[in-house]
């Protein structure tokens, strides 16, 4: 009896080869086979054919479940004319009677044509592209031989799903919720085996449909779901327009017997009658279906999707439970129904399947999911957005972004946000953004966007917000919130605050995360960062440049905002600060406990496209007040007190000094102390009073000027009592006197600032 071979259909390949490497391997593939000449079919216009007969090595005591698999397997090589190598060849049986329905890694085959082998998980063209014409002789002979022993899938205690191929369109839902709704049997009625979804399609008018899952319907919200259905067709037709959501009614099917099938079935049906046949195969009815569908006036589009169930022995590979699902549509016009179903052969198509994103499968996909459980985005500009987008991405969740500007169109140049958000305002944008990209519901939990400034947080008006916040993040480039931010807080000592600014004409970025309790603070870090200068080339010429473009002014604008046209900076640029900036604060997020504050530096030199990046630790400040006016408070930097009083001791029995090098702020009335200078050589002492000289001060204090860029300098003076008293001195009253009519005519006036050490006090006063 001649064997029936799909390839005897073929007719002979009777044009030119020009593809070179097309011709290589036909004549490797001769080699290799030992033969004079190989037979060339045509397949299609575009594709030859090489049908050949390859030996197997089959197991000693039979095949797999007695498989019909043969010593000599007749397969069908198809290699593209033109695409070849870069296309990798497919391979098919060339046996009809091939016992493709109990074999899994075979594709769905397309009509009238035999299944092609899925000869290896991922892509064939990038498998291929390091491969010969041989090497994948011995592949589909590796595959025959796995398949006659059984060992074709990777994990024998689980079932390996079909394989897709020729699909129209694909179908969006979460398998775990189709699954448990199958296991439930939660049908639309009572001993039914069906259930009504509402799905919208997301694809173009002139694109085949695709389909994403919107919501279950029972028989307790049909009247509204329905509603929800018509009104959203009644106002597609009133606007003619794709732009509103267009919903189609379908169906989840499955069998109500608890008989399970191993068997595949790669021909998938292509009309109704192929259909009920495919479904019978598995104990799936499609009477009730079918009734209900022809009775039902309610399905406006030619579409419907129908989702189908079919039970497995096992579980399967890579999904939760043992329900296989293939998924179709059908079209079915008003004139292909009856009163008890269709009177036409409806066509029939099969989609691919894709989970939703969900927050949890961001994470995993991310592979480094982060956890704020509480966190505010103040400032959702260019810097802010594409921070806040590195976590939206990321899965994270219980994110308030806070921001009252609307998207302006030169903001498009710099911003994560998309032109469709033209007008919006940007913190509800990007809440609607990542609404949109979690689109079964999860963002409503996970984002929350309000047309708010940061102000509004701080000062109360989101109190519930405020309680469950653990991080607040500072993205603003607004002096005037920083301000804000450093004055007292309240119900914020649970929250660890983060600033991140773009400096120096885009080429540095700063990032700023305060240690316990507020201490180290924003402005501390900021101040520490300014006296790094000492240490640090990096900062000193940063600061120095930005001195220049400052304009002689007494404050650093240390971050730039994308609110005015003028500002020139490229979206790479911010991009490779918010980078490095979101993981960064992945990293300090995972931490359990923390006390230092921590500075993060990144800097582009965009001549060289050299990146450096630098970290600096800020342990906590010495925090005290005035004593003769609570309302000033004095900040200095770890090791200060420890100078002085060191300096006292060497110096004993006579008393000491020098002045200090900092910043003042008068809004704030904050004193930072970063620095001391110790008593010039000209200064004059004894065991009751200090005077202090000026021999090479002068010069000392103009350095620092210069080299932090005009941002530290001198702030006051200090002295040593040790052996009391305890407090300031006639002479100490006198000095602050003659101090405080000097100060009051300079251009710059700063508040007279004198600090007292003894053995047991530090004694501060401001005037």
């Amino acid at each position: 009896m001649a064997k029936k071979l799909f390839s005897s259909k073929l007719l002979p390949f009777e044009g030119e080869i020009d593809n070179g490497s097309l011709r290589e391997s036909l004549y490797l593939l001769k080699q290799f086979t030992g033969k004079r000449k190989i037979k060339i079919l045509s397949w299609d216009k575009d594709h030859i054919a090489i049908p050949l007969k390859l030996a197997v090595d089959l197991p000693p005591l039979g095949t797999f479940e007695e498989l019909d698999i043969r010593e000599e397997e007749e397969v069908v090589f198809v290699l593209s004319l033109t695409d070849y190598p870069t296309v990798a060849p497919k391979v098919h049986t060339d046996r009809l009677d091939f016992p493709k329905n109990h074999l899994a890694h075979l594709y769905i085959a397309k009509k009238d044509m035999p299944p092609a082998f899925c000869y290896v998980r991922g892509s064939y063209n990038e498998w291929y592209a390091g491969k010969r014409i041989t090497d994948l002789v011995v592949r589909i002979k590796n595959w025959l031989r796995d398949a006659a022993a059984g060992v074709l899938a990777e994990d024998g205690d689980q079932f390996d799903p079909l394989r897709l191929e020729g699909y129209r369109g694909t179908v969006i839902y979460s398998y775990d919720t189709l699954a448990k709704l199958i296991l439930e049997k939660r049908s639309l009625y009572a001993n039914s085996n069906f259930a009504l979804a509402l799905f919208e399609n997301t694809a173009k008018d002139e694109d085949f449909p695709s389909f994403r899952l919107e919501k279950i319907i029972s028989t307790d919200d049909l009247q509204e779901s329905l509603q929800k259905y018509i009104a959203s067709i009644k106002e597609l037709l009133e606007k003619k327009t794709f732009k509103v959501k267009k919903y189609h009614l379908g169906y989840i099917l499955w069998s109500d017997t608890e008989n399970t099938y191993k068997d595949y079935c790669v021909d998938l049906p292509r009309n109704w009658i192929d259909f009920k046949r495919f479904c019978s195969e598995f104990s799936i009815a499609t009477a009730p279906l079918e009734e209900f569908i022809a009775g039902f006036s309610m399905n406006f589009f030619l579409e419907i999707p129908i989702v189908t169930a079919i039970k497995r022995p096992k579980q399967l590979i890579g999904f939760s439970s043992f329900v296989e699902f293939v998924n179709f549509y059908i079209e079915l016009k008003d004139e292909d129904k009856g009163e008890k179903g269709f009177v036409n052969n409806i066509p029939v198509h099969f989609q691919a399947h894709n989970e939703p994103l969900t927050t949890s499968k961001a994470q995993m996909i991310s592979g480094d999911p982060v956890k704020f459980n509480g966190a505010a985005f103040i400032g959702c500009g260019a810097l802010g957005s594409k921070v806040a987008m590195h976590f939206i991405r990321s899965g994270a969740k219980d994110l308030l972004f806070l921001d009252n500007d609307k998207l302006s169109p030169h903001n498009l140049v710099r911003h994560a946000l998309m032109p469709e958000s033209e007008g919006a305002n940007k913190a509800v944008a990007l809440m609607n953004a990542a609404a949109s990209m979690f689109r079964n519901g999860e963002a409503e939990d996970a984002t929350l966007g309000l047309p708010l400034s940061g102000k509004a947080l701080l000062d109360g008006m989101l109190a519930a917000f405020k309680k469950n916040l653990h991080w607040l993040f500072d993205f603003t480039a607004s002096e005037s919130f920083f301000q804000t931010l450093i004055l007292p807080q309240k119900d914020v000592g649970h929250v660890r605050i983060c600033r991140g600014n773009i400096s120096d004409h885009g080429n540095m970025g700063v990032l700023l995360f305060e240690g316990i309790v507020r201490n180290p603070r924003i402005d501390d870090l900021q101040v520490l960062l300014f006296s790094n200068y000492k240490n640090s080339d990096l900062v000193s010429g940063w600061l120095k440049r930005e001195a220049e473009h400052a304009n002689e002014s007494v404050h650093l604008m240390v971050g730039v905002g994308c609110n005015s046209e003028t500002i020139i900076l490229a979206d790479d640029i911010v991009s490779s600060h918010a980078a490095y900036f979101s993981m960064v604060i992945k990293r300090q997020a995972q931490k359990s406990s923390f006390t230092d504050g921590e500075i993060y530096l990144h800097q582009i030199d965009k001549g060289d496209l050299n990146i450096t990046t630098s970290h600096l630790t800020i342990p906590p400040l010495v925090v005290t007040q005035a004593v003769n006016d609570s309302s000033w408070e004095i900040r200095i930097k770890a090791g200060v007190v420890e100078a002085m009083k060191s300096e006292m001791g060497l110096l004993m029995p006579h008393e000491t000094g020098g002045i200090f090098i900092g910043t003042v702020n008068y809004k704030s009335k904050t004193i930072h102390v970063v620095d001391l200078i110790y008593a010039p050589p000209d200064s004059q002492a004894n065991c009751a009073c200090f005077f202090r000289g000026i021999d090479g001060l002068p010069e000392k204090v103009k350095d620092v000027n210069i080299d932090s860029g005009n941002q530290l300098g001198y702030i006051g003076e200090w002295h040593s009592h040790p052996f009391g008293p305890n407090s300031m001195s006639t002479v100490d009253a006198n000095t602050v006197k003659r101090f405080k009519e000097e100060f009051e005519k300079s251009q710059t006036p700063l508040p007279v600032f004198l600090t007292i050490i003894t053995p047991t006090n530090l004694l501060c006063y401001v005037y």
